[in-house]
């Protein structure tokens, strides 16, 4: 599903517009974006979690020239499915 898709089948299910519809879900990723980027989690309670992780810097070594670099720490995000959700998901 693309986010036009997501858009119109929101915008079916609640009557909205979908140019209201996509404020909403464009307002939701500026939020959610925001708020990892200061290393906060954010919890939907029986949805999931989104939250940022940090691998640290480490070295790599390339197996095919043998020449080492540096790897710098980076922060990844990630969702974690909350339990109802995985429960629809897996007896659906």
């Amino acid at each position: 599903m693309h986010k036009k898709d997501l858009i119109l089948k929101i915008s079916k299910k609640t009557g909205l517009t979908q140019k209201n519809t996509e404020k909403i879900i464009n307002s939701f990723y500026e939020i959610v974006s925001d708020e990892l980027k200061h290393n906060n989690k954010i919890v939907l309670s029986g949805f999931g979690s989104f939250g940022v992780r940090v691998h640290a810097a480490r070295k790599w070594k390339n197996p095919r020239t043998g020449k080492v670099i540096k790897i710098p720490k980076r922060k990844v995000p990630y969702f974690r499915p909350g339990k109802n959700f995985s429960e629809q998901i897996a007896n659906s």
